[in-house]
């Protein structure tokens, strides 16, 4: 039960700091009713974890599914006023930016340039919780070399000794790096 009180606190905290930016952003500095919202939903997440150490399983499931309820409900007001605020700021930098030039199409690329990226608690980049370190890493991993098709293929056991062989010698780093090859070099004669 502690392990998994730590693992859905360690979750709550990353929430909060979510909350925390949203918080702090400009987007929503002027909406005092979503600023009090999410004041409140800081403060129901406990500090220590001994906090809620006395609440049942059922609270403690209950507890947790309110909040990260709640923290959905914030997420999409966060995402709203986000868009509204992208929306003032561009009207207002196309408007400045155009003033005078009778073409305001040529300018409008330059947008994107110029306006802040969304805070990392807006942008719809899904965070993986793990217990213990490492976990999911946008960009980590071995790149693609294409899309994967399983295929069976019968040969007589003295061609699958030879593929073998090829292998073991280091002539090919796999099964599918050989008949990669053989594919490469059949494109090659056929082009």
């Amino acid at each position: 039960m502690k392990q998994k009180l730590a693992y859905e606190l360690k979750k709550l905290r990353g929430l909060k700091k979510a909350a925390i930016t949203w918080e702090k952003s400009k987007f929503a500095k002027d909406d005092h009713e979503f600023l009090k919202k999410t004041t409140y939903f800081k403060k129901q997440i406990p500090v220590r974890n001994g906090d809620w150490a006395g609440l049942s399983d059922v609270q403690l499931e209950n507890r947790i599914t309110e909040l990260v309820d709640e923290y959905a409900v914030l997420e999409a007001w966060a995402d709203r006023l986000y868009k509204a605020w992208d929306e003032r700021v561009a009207k207002a930098w196309l408007d400045e930016l155009t003033q005078g030039s009778e073409d305001p199409s040529e300018m409008a690329g330059q947008r994107e340039a110029i306006l802040p990226d969304p805070p990392a608690a807006v942008q719809k980049q899904e965070t993986v919780v793990k217990p213990g370190r490492g976990g999911s890493r946008l960009g980590a991993g071995r790149k693609s070399l294409g899309k994967t098709v399983k295929v069976s293929i019968a040969l007589p056991d003295e061609d699958w000794a030879y593929i073998e062989k090829e292998i073991q010698n280091g002539t090919y780093g796999s099964l599918a790096d050989y008949f990669r090859s053989l594919h490469n070099g059949a494109k090659g004669t056929l082009t």
